[in-house]
């Protein structure tokens, strides 16, 4: 019961940022409260909500969203280390998905910012991207220092011991971080 009303709660934030977003961009209730709607009857909104699935990642990209677009909008060193952190929240809840929105949010800053003239990235789009770079290490620091601690690898994830059944079938050996470690991890130590 817990988890349901866990995955209830972020979905409610998830349609709640939605609509928050969607009336800060268009400045109309009525549009707001069709993307709304259409975001909570979208079938697979819908799927995961009754399988008691993804709440709290959905919630996270809204989020993440909602603070990439205003540091787009407006460039500031506050509204950049917000985007870090909820960047990095976004990775430690979900390393996939905080890992493209960590390389989309840089690319689609330099290019909405880029000088039309040699040198293209002038020092404000390298200083914004080192700031962002490091707020992000930075919200992951704990983490990676608890699993090379830990575990002796940099990237640890359960996935690397077993997987379990929910939707998929039980898969031993699977290690989703292979790409991000590399050839090191069977190496002696």
């Amino acid at each position: 019961m817990s988890v349901l009303l866990y995955n209830l709660l972020f979905h409610f934030l998830a349609l709640l940022a939605v609509y928050g977003l969607t009336l800060k961009t268009f400045k109309d209730k009525t549009t707001a409260f069709l993307a709304g709607l259409l975001f909570i009857t979208n079938p697979e909104v819908a799927n995961s909500f009754i399988d008691g699935k993804t709440g709290p990642d959905l919630f996270m990209a809204l989020l993440g969203l909602a603070t990439l677009l205003s540091w787009l909008r407006k460039p500031s060193m506050g509204r950049c280390v917000i985007a870090a952190m909820a960047c990095g929240l976004t990775f430690l809840m979900r390393y996939n998905m905080g890992a493209v929105f960590f390389v989309t949010s840089l690319l689609m800053f330099a290019i909405l910012h880029i000088d039309s003239k040699f040198p293209y990235l002038n020092r404000k789009i390298t200083l914004y991207a080192a700031i962002y770079t490091v707020v992000f290490l930075a919200v992951m620091s704990p983490l990676f220092v608890y699993s090379e601690y830990t575990f002796h690898k940099l990237f640890f994830a359960l996935n690397t011991q077993l997987q379990f059944s929910n939707v998929t079938r039980l898969v031993s050996f699977t290690d989703p971080w292979w790409k991000l470690e590399g050839p090191v991890r069977d190496l002696p130590r």
